[in-house]
């Protein structure tokens, strides 16, 4: 078989895979991300003089990289993605080397990350090239999606604090993505924090307009209390004074 015919084939088998068992919750870690991450491999590598054979394990690996989350949980799905690529790979007669280099370069994708070759660093980049675009704000809110079907009950804006924990931690390897994506990372992560800092402020004044609710209602009820005073017999108002325009005020001596 031909790099072509196998380059057709991975197509073909992954794009199978996910229309047979594809589930709905997969907004964001379906078939659409995955051609995205494939031709992001394709882009960062043409800047690189990379051979022919590694560019075929490059881009058999970006086609399997997810396909893991259609048939385990998301913590084991690139462990269940590098099975599904070696049985493929030994069916169109793969050898030994490039199956294992192109486990490799699904697994370096596992957090943390930590990529130990050229074709890792690729595939890494290719993976999160969307946290450095404007398109971050849609797939973010796609992954928000699939979050809340896994994790019932989740909040926003505590899934906004686990994503400015993601960018701060984040790093692009190739040259190629730093020069053209780290910029627009930083500007996403800067105001995220500030839409952060917003939040807590107006939490803040929604807290402090609570109290003095409180304070307002302790008053009323203290004066509420103080107008319920014992009917006192004449004689025993110890003082009476008159504004001008207010209503009377009576101290009484109980004693």
């Amino acid at each position: 078989m031909n790099y072509l015919e196998i380059y057709k084939s991975t197509e073909s088998y992954v794009s199978e895979l996910f229309a047979r068992h594809a589930t709905a919750y997969l907004f964001y870690h379906n078939l659409k991300h995955t051609v995205f991450v494939v031709d992001r491999c394709k882009e960062i590598a043409g800047n690189y003089h990379i051979n022919e054979k590694d560019m075929l394990v490059l881009i058999i690996a970006a086609w399997f990289h997810d396909t893991g989350y259609l048939f385990t949980t998301p913590q084991l799905h690139e462990e269940k993605s590098v099975e599904i690529l070696t049985a493929f790979m030994k069916t169109i007669e793969m050898d030994e080397i490039m199956i294992k280099k192109a486990a490799t370069c699904i697994m370096a994708t596992k957090q943390p990350r930590d990529p130990q070759n050229l074709l890792e660093e690729i595939i890494c980049d290719a993976d999160t090239y969307n946290l450095g675009t404007k398109k971050f704000k849609k797939t973010n809110n796609q992954i928000f999606e699939e979050w809340k079907i896994m994790h019932p009950g989740l909040k926003r804006k505590d899934f906004d604090a686990s994503t400015i924990v993601l960018l701060e931690q984040h790093e692009y390897y190739t040259n190629y993505c730093k020069a053209i994506l780290q910029h627009t990372k930083k500007m996403t992560l800067d105001k995220l924090k500030k839409k952060q800092s917003e939040s807590k402020n107006n939490t803040r004044d929604e807290d402090k307009g609570e109290t003095e609710i409180d304070k307002k209602a302790e008053e009323l009820h203290w004066l509420k209390t103080w107008f319920r005073l014992p009917i006192v017999k004449p004689g025993s108002v110890n003082q009476c004074r008159m504004l001008p325009g207010k209503p009377i005020l009576y101290t009484f001596n109980l004693t």
